[in-house]
C-alpha cells in the first residue's frame, strides 16, 4: 500500500519509510493488547508504545511539510483510498497504545 503511494518516488514516499516501524509496532502492540493488565496500570512498554507513538508522528509530519505537501496532494488525488487505508493501519496501534492511559485518567477522581 505504501509502495502505490510511493509513486516510483514521486509520490508521498514518507509512509513507506516510516511503514518500516508498522512491521514492529503492530504486532508488539496487538500482543500486549492480547495478554491484558491490569486496569490503571501503565507499564514501561505502555510508556515505550506512547513516546514511539509521539516521535514517528511528529516525524511523519515534519517530513511530509518539508516537501511542502505537495506529494501527499498528488497521493490523494491518485490514490485516495490507499491514503485512507494507510492512515487507519498507521493510526491503529496508537490508538490500542493510548488506551491504558485514557482508562487510568478516566478513573482518577478529581
Amino acid at each position: 500500500m505504501a509502495w502505490a503511494m510511493n509513486g516510483a518516488g514521486e509520490g508521498w514516499v514518507e509512509p513507506f519509510l516510516f511503514s518500516l516501524a508498522l512491521w514492529i509496532l503492530l504486532p508488539v502492540t496487538f500482543i500486549k493488547v492480547s495478554k491484558g493488565q491490569r486496569r490503571g496500570e501503565n507499564s514501561a512498554l505502555d510508556r515505550k508504545l506512547l513516546w514511539a507513538a509521539a516521535l514517528l508522528d511528529t516525524l511523519l509530519i515534519a517530513m511530509t511539510l518539508l516537501d511542502g505537501g505537495e506529494n501527499f496532494g498528488r497521493a490523494m488525488k491518485f490514490v485516495p483510498a490507499y491514503v485512507y487505508i494507510w492512515i487507519l493501519m498507521w493510526l491503529s496501534w496508537q490508538i490500542i497504545a493510548i488506551r491504558p492511559f485514557l482508562r487510568r485518567r478516566a478513573r482518577t477522581p478529581k
